[in-house]
């Protein structure tokens, strides 16, 4: 089975960050994590970026990514998934990474 990441940038609507930080982190996280494949979850907020305000990078452990990615897509917006209107669904990106290398650390010995 391989390690892929599933990496959404997104935004919240104008003045509604405080709303779409409550609903990902208590509400759509949990959901995403009840997609097969989906074994882990992580949000950050973009500094000094003017496209992006938010980054989620999701741990996929599956052989086939974009089945994964379909099952989530087919739950959004459903009773099994339900979405914030303060979500900016109009501007966002969602695309599936592959490692090219191995994770490096640079910690001392």
């Amino acid at each position: 089975m391989a390690d892929y990441q599933l990496v959404v940038l997104s935004n919240a609507r104008d003045g509604r960050d405080e709303e779409f930080n409550h609903w990902y982190d208590h509400v759509h996280l949990k959901d995403v994590l009840m997609v097969e494949g989906i074994v882990g979850a992580r949000r950050f907020k973009l500094n000094g970026h003017d496209q992006w305000g938010y980054l989620a990078v999701y741990d996929l452990e599956c052989d086939d990514p974009q089945r994964v990615v379909q099952d989530l897509l087919s739950r959004a917006g459903t009773d099994r998934m339900p979405l914030s209107d303060a979500f900016d669904l109009d501007h966002y990106i969602m695309t599936v990474a592959s490692p090219i290398s191995e994770l490096r650390l640079n910690r001392p010995e």
